[in-house]
């Protein structure tokens, strides 16, 4: 289990700042 978690971890951060850069992208609209 620790290994996929290790795994993903990547692309949570991946995801989170593509979700940041999407948020600050609306906010300026």
């Amino acid at each position: 289990m620790f290994h996929v978690q290790f795994l993903l971890s990547p692309l949570k951060i991946e995801l989170n700042t593509e979700l940041c850069q999407l948020s600050l992208h609306f906010e300026s609209l």
